[in-house]
């Protein structure tokens, strides 16, 4: 298994999903609450401070690894998922699209 999410880039995507299911959910304030090596142990969605949330995030994320949706449809369910959570988030999704 990777230690650092940069060996985790380097993974098969087999054990790339292996390495991410292996986490575990860290609700955060902030970006730097989870901070160089605890990334390859948690997953954390910056701000995100409610379990419930990072469990709707994650399951969202897990599907787009494992190749079951695609990255409009990933970009969807995030909306999805602020608006279903009432969560404010700063900035915008990657790319400037939703």
């Amino acid at each position: 298994m990777a230690d650092s999410v940069a060996e985790a880039a380097r993974l098969p995507p087999s054990e790339a999903l292996a390495f991410f299911r292996q986490k575990l959910n860290v609700p955060t304030t902030h970006w730097t609450n989870l901070w160089q090596a605890a990334h390859a142990r948690g997953f954390m969605v910056a701000g995100a401070a409610d379990l419930a949330l990072v469990k709707d995030f994650r399951i969202a994320v897990d599907k787009a690894i494992a190749g079951k949706v695609t990255i409009q449809e990933f970009r969807k369910e995030f909306d999805a998922i602020v608006a279903r959570h009432g969560w404010a988030h700063n900035g915008s999704p990657a790319g400037g699209q939703t």
